[in-house]
Protein backbone atom coordinates (compact mmCIF):
# COMPACT_ATOMS: atom_id res chain seq x y z
CA UNK A 1 0.00 0.00 0.00
CA UNK A 2 1.39 3.40 -0.87
CA UNK A 3 1.92 5.65 2.05
CA UNK A 4 2.04 9.24 2.52
CA UNK A 5 4.20 10.40 5.28
CA UNK A 6 3.40 14.28 5.33
CA UNK A 7 -0.32 13.20 4.80
CA UNK A 8 0.56 10.27 8.12
CA UNK A 9 1.87 13.00 9.96
CA UNK A 10 -1.33 15.14 9.64
CA UNK A 11 -3.79 12.29 10.70
CA UNK A 12 -0.86 11.35 13.74
CA UNK A 13 -1.48 15.04 15.01
CA UNK A 14 -5.72 14.73 14.42
CA UNK A 15 -5.37 10.95 16.11
CA UNK A 16 -3.10 12.27 19.64
CA UNK A 17 -5.73 15.44 19.83
CA UNK A 18 -8.23 12.95 20.22
CA UNK A 19 -7.41 10.12 22.24
CA UNK A 20 -5.96 13.11 24.50
CA UNK A 21 -9.64 14.05 25.41
CA UNK A 22 -8.21 17.90 25.88
CA UNK A 23 -5.66 19.82 25.13
CA UNK A 24 -2.00 19.50 24.45
CA UNK A 25 0.94 21.84 24.22
CA UNK A 26 2.58 21.63 20.75
CA UNK A 27 6.21 20.50 22.67
CA UNK A 28 3.85 17.91 24.06
CA UNK A 29 2.57 16.87 20.52
CA UNK A 30 5.84 17.08 18.90
CA UNK A 31 7.89 14.72 21.84
CA UNK A 32 4.91 12.11 21.70
CA UNK A 33 4.93 12.46 17.42
CA UNK A 34 8.67 12.63 17.22
CA UNK A 35 7.92 15.40 14.89
CA UNK A 36 10.44 18.29 14.67
CA UNK A 37 8.50 21.68 16.11
CA UNK A 38 8.92 23.53 12.72
CA UNK A 39 7.36 20.54 11.29
CA UNK A 40 4.78 20.53 13.82
CA UNK A 41 4.11 24.26 13.59
CA UNK A 42 3.42 24.17 9.63
CA UNK A 43 0.82 21.02 10.21
CA UNK A 44 -0.89 22.87 13.14
CA UNK A 45 -1.06 26.14 11.28
CA UNK A 46 -2.69 24.46 8.19
CA UNK A 47 -5.14 22.63 10.48
CA UNK A 48 -6.51 25.58 12.45
CA UNK A 49 -6.68 27.55 9.18
CA UNK A 50 -9.16 24.95 8.63
CA UNK A 51 -10.83 24.95 11.99
CA UNK A 52 -9.96 21.16 12.76
CA UNK A 53 -7.69 22.74 16.08
CA UNK A 54 -8.49 25.61 18.19
CA UNK A 55 -5.27 27.32 19.68
CA UNK A 56 -6.16 28.01 23.09
CA UNK A 57 -5.05 31.20 25.40
CA UNK A 58 -2.41 28.84 27.13
CA UNK A 59 -0.97 28.19 23.62
CA UNK A 60 -2.43 24.46 23.61
CA UNK A 61 -4.02 22.31 20.68
CA UNK A 62 -7.44 20.99 20.87
CA UNK A 63 -10.06 19.53 18.39
CA UNK A 64 -11.42 22.41 16.68
CA UNK A 65 -15.07 22.30 14.81
CA UNK A 66 -13.75 21.42 11.74
CA UNK A 67 -13.61 17.97 12.69
CA UNK A 68 -17.78 18.60 13.13
CA UNK A 69 -17.96 17.82 8.66
CA UNK A 70 -16.46 14.79 8.75
CA UNK A 71 -18.53 13.60 11.46
CA UNK A 72 -21.81 14.89 9.27
CA UNK A 73 -20.48 12.75 6.36
CA UNK A 74 -20.17 9.64 8.53
CA UNK A 75 -23.94 10.41 9.98
CA UNK A 76 -25.17 10.32 6.27
CA UNK A 77 -23.26 7.37 5.25
CA UNK A 78 -24.18 5.60 8.87
CA UNK A 79 -27.35 6.82 9.97
CA UNK A 80 -27.85 4.76 13.08
CA UNK A 81 -24.69 6.33 14.46
CA UNK A 82 -25.90 8.33 17.71
CA UNK A 83 -29.47 6.69 17.41
CA UNK A 84 -29.07 4.43 20.70
CA UNK A 85 -27.03 6.61 22.71
CA UNK A 86 -29.63 7.33 25.04
CA UNK A 87 -30.37 3.32 25.81
CA UNK A 88 -26.54 2.63 25.33
CA UNK A 89 -26.35 5.29 28.24
CA UNK A 90 -29.02 3.41 30.15
CA UNK A 91 -27.59 0.37 29.86
CA UNK A 92 -23.90 1.70 31.13
CA UNK A 93 -25.64 2.89 33.96
CA UNK A 94 -27.59 -0.08 34.87
CA UNK A 95 -24.97 -2.86 34.26
CA UNK A 96 -21.89 -0.20 35.46
CA UNK A 97 -19.96 -0.77 32.37
CA UNK A 98 -19.31 0.38 29.03
CA UNK A 99 -22.07 0.09 26.16
CA UNK A 100 -21.20 0.03 22.40
CA UNK A 101 -23.14 -0.47 19.54
CA UNK A 102 -21.64 -2.73 16.29
CA UNK A 103 -22.12 -3.38 12.93
CA UNK A 104 -21.17 -6.64 12.08
CA UNK A 105 -20.71 -6.80 8.17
Amino acid sequence: MANSPPTSRVVRVLDALADAGGALSASDLARQLDLSTSTLSLILATLRDMHYVDRLPDRSYQLGSGVMRLLHGLQARFPLLGVANEELSRLAGLFGCGCTLARVD
